[in-house]
């Protein structure tokens, strides 16, 4: 081919990529109008993120270089920059876009905190005593029925005062005070109520080491008879009977009826010390038959009643055991029950052979009945009293358990 031929072909292709690549880099005449700056909301608070980028109605011009400024003198060259702002301030956002298109956004920068606190109305209420009436030495809670107050004054009217929404007060001396509660330092914001404080009397002290007395209008009766127990202790405020039969009572001065014969211990215990204790003893005869026909002795006279008779000893035991193993009453156990049964054993090492769930261990009176207090629950369902001393009393047991 010919030189000068190639050298036009060449010089064409030159002038033509010079076109193209002038084409592809020049401006634009005119910028889009239907780009505009985006965010996801327009108020932010401070010290939140701001993300922007940018968007159109149809697709987005090519883009080469971005020129973001905000107008407290921040700066970014990315495509959706990120700002924070530190004070409350309406901010002008500009955008330029291959080194010519500039667009503006404008939004706000607030202080919720600020905003809030203009935003705070005090709604007046009343003020709730909780007792209207007390004694000196009660506490006494105070309520602020109010809504909205920053500031609140409490004068209770006795020289205290506190500045607790609800606060709770103790008046040391008796009388009659106005209560005032004030608002913000407002003193057109004021609610007054009146309370009333009454002198605690103290119940007279009773003696911890007086013991309990007491009457018994028979102490020789039969079985069916009422007989009637009065205590007669100085300042007793609570008693605690034992009839000896298992049958108990809380009242002051109580009646009872013996079903059986047989010799009593009743125990009185006062003002639940375990120690203001008394007992008595009161012999009770089986009730009298009442014949068909009179009965006469010789001479013409009725025949004197039978002797009393006693409740068998191994009977006993088993009573007291069953009645010690259902009670709840720890008074009555350590106390009421143990002086009761102790009279009727030879000593508190006394030996008791027990059999419980079929199998048999031996222990001492004392630590079996202590057993009873702390177990509970137990069925007794024999007691022998395997020897007797001079004096009647058991010097070994054996007690079956079911």
């Amino acid at each position: 081919m010919d030189r000068n031929i190639i050298m036009a072909i060449v010089a064409v292709a030159l002038v033509s990529m010079i076109f193209i690549g002038v084409s592809f880099f020049r401006q634009p005449d005119t910028c889009p109008s239907d780009v505009q700056i985006y965010s996801e909301k327009k108020s932010y608070e401070i010290g939140e993120e701001v993300h922007l980028s940018l968007k159109s109605a149809g697709s987005l011009p090519r883009i080469s270089t971005y020129e973001w400024t905000t107008e407290d003198g921040q700066t970014s060259d990315q495509p959706s920059p990120v700002f924070v702002f530190d004070k409350k301030s309406t901010q002008q956002i500009q955008v330029k876009i291959n080194q010519g298109c500039a667009y503006d956004y404008v939004f706000e920068i607030i202080d919720n905190e600020e905003d809030t606190a203009d935003e705070i109305f005090v709604t007046e209420g009343g003020i709730t005593i909780s007792k209207q009436t007390a004694f000196a030495g009660d506490a006494i809670q105070f309520k602020d029925n109010s809504e909205g107050a920053s500031a609140y004054w409490w004068n209770f009217g006795d020289a205290n005062s506190s500045p607790l929404q609800n606060p709770t007060h103790i008046y040391k001396q008796p009388g009659t005070y106005t209560v005032s509660r004030m608002l913000n330092g407002d003193e057109d914001m004021v609610e007054t109520a009146q309370i009333t404080i009454k002198e605690r009397i103290a119940p007279p002290k009773s003696d911890p080491n007086k013991t309990a007395a007491f009457t018994i209008d028979k102490t020789n009766a039969r079985a069916g008879e009422i007989i009637r127990f009065t205590d007669k202790t100085p300042n007793a405020s609570s008693w605690l009977w034992n009839f000896g039969d298992g049958y108990t009572s809380q009242e002051r001065n109580p009646t009872h009826v013996y079903n059986f014969a047989g010799n009593y211990i009743v125990m009185l215990s006062v003002n639940s010390t375990g120690k203001n204790v008394n007992t008595q003893t009161i012999t009770i005869s089986p009730p009298i038959a009442v014949p068909d026909k009179p009965i006469v002795g010789s001479g013409g006279t009725p025949p004197p009643p039978p002797p009393p008779v006693k409740m068998d000893l191994a009977t006993t035991l088993k009573t007291k055991f069953q009645e010690i193993a259902r009670s709840d009453n720890d008074e009555l156990k350590t106390n009421i029950y143990y002086n009761d049964l102790l009279p009727k054993v030879a000593n508190e090492n006394m030996p008791v052979k027990v059999t419980r769930n079929g199998k048999q261990i031996e222990d001492t009176f004392y630590d079996y009945y202590n057993s009873l207090n702390i177990q509970g629950g137990q069925r007794i369902a024999r007691v022998e009293v395997l020897n007797t001393d001079s004096e009647g009393k058991a010097t070994a047991l054996r007690v079956i358990e079911q």
